[in-house]
């Protein structure tokens, strides 16, 4: 036994103290690594089973409709001018969220005209709908719950509120298949390749028509 500062430590304690640390530190970094093993095993891409499990999984969470509401704090709106003819002039009203993108196309200056309910009715042609979210972790791959067209008209859409300040509004349409394509370099190479279809194992779609509802209130950009 020795004494040291008023301590009396005994030859077993002394080396139990000494010894702690070096053990904490090993099992920190046992346990550091595992995790570093698990996140890296976790966000390996998915095969396209479990892809196709995933869409499934979707469908039996959203069978009676998908219903989506933009968060107006964390889109973004712009206005985008386009002309398809030197005199014929169109304004997007373009919104991104969580990877959405919701495109409202007038067929005149968004700038210039009033934003009132008449105003919209009379001049709003016809929206697009993209990359709505699937709200499921998907590793490796694009999946997205899709629309049946490339683009709906004034049947699709009811405004509620319009001025000044912004608009709200709801749409109304429908999703026919939950489907995307594997991120990995071969299919990215195959779904460019012209004249060929796209490889079977590079993608998944998964076929069933759900009701969509997604509601929209964003500020005047």
């Amino acid at each position: 036994m020795e004494s040291k500062g008023g301590w009396h430590l005994y030859p077993k304690q002394r080396y139990m103290m000494t010894s702690l640390p070096t053990s904490a530190s090993f099992w920190f970094t046992l346990i550091f690594f595992a995790c570093l093993s698990r996140q890296s095993y976790a966000q390996s891409p998915m095969t396209q089973e479990e892809v196709r499990a995933v869409a499934q999984q979707w469908y039996a969470q959203h069978s009676a409709g998908y219903y989506l509401t933009l968060d107006p704090e964390e889109a973004s709106t712009n206005i985008e001018s386009i002309f398809q003819r030197s005199t014929d002039k169109q304004d997007r009203l373009i919104m991104q969220y969580q990877g959405m993108r919701l495109v409202l196309v007038f067929n005149q200056d968004l700038r210039t005209i009033e934003w009132t309910q008449a105003a919209f009715d009379e001049h709003f042609a016809y929206l697009t709908l993209t990359d709505i979210p699937l709200g499921i972790p998907v590793f490796g791959w694009t999946l997205n719950p899709r629309v049946p067209t490339s683009s709906a008209g004034k049947e699709m859409i009811t405004f509620h509120r319009i001025d000044k300040e912004g608009l709200a509004f709801t749409i109304n349409w429908e999703t026919y298949t939950v489907g995307g394509y594997s991120e990995n370099e071969f299919c990215k190479r195959a779904r460019q390749w012209t004249d060929t279809p796209t490889p079977e194992g590079c993608l998944v779609f998964e076929d069933k028509r759900v009701p969509l509802q997604l509601d929209v209130t964003v500020a005047k950009p």
